[in-house]
């Protein structure tokens, strides 16, 4: 009778080794691409709400909402933005949660900051465009903290309805 074939102590752990090597490698892969993911989304939902402004702007003779900063930041007791919107969105205030937000939104009701200067003010006359000179530079709203990593916020919604992902520090996500 022929002897059985087994795997020998060191070939299993060389086996569990190089599967523990691969896990390694392949970590923090999937994380960068899982945040990369959450920015992009968080991006396409500030174009979702840039098509809502633009909405709201052809209803209101292109004036802005004159709507806080941030709900909490409110001392005038203004209805929040999500509220100027909503008709526009049909509801849908979900766009107003980046995906990588797990601390303000679940407070504030959003994950972003709105320059609540164009809602007071035509463009033209604003802080932003009086550096810039440019409404395409005009930045409406933007990630209210480093949701995606960096020293700065990641995406941004301009005047034009574009949408940016300014990088704060090389190396960061693209």
């Amino acid at each position: 009778m022929q002897g059985r074939r087994a795997f020998t102590l060191v070939e299993l752990l060389a086996a569990i080794g190089i599967i523990a090597l691969l896990l390694g490698i392949l970590l923090p892969v999937i994380s960068r691409a899982r945040a990369q993911s959450r920015s992009v989304a968080c991006g396409a939902q500030l174009h979702s709400i840039g098509q809502a402004f633009r909405i709201y702007l052809n209803e209101n003779r292109d004036n802005y909402p004159h709507a806080p900063t941030l709900p909490s930041v409110n001392p005038d007791h203004l209805p929040p933005l999500a509220d100027y919107l909503d008709k526009a969105l049909q509801g849908q205030r979900g766009v107003f949660r980046c995906p990588a937000d797990e601390s303000l939104y679940p407070v504030e009701g959003t994950s972003y900051f709105y320059y609540a200067e164009v809602g007071e003010r035509k463009i033209a006359e604003t802080f932003f465009f009086s550096i810039f000179k440019n409404v395409n530079q005009v930045p409406i709203l933007w990630d209210a903290a480093n949701f995606h990593g960096g020293t700065v916020p990641f995406n941004w919604l301009f005047a034009d309805g574009s949408v940016d992902h300014l990088l704060a520090e090389p190396g960061q996500l693209p």
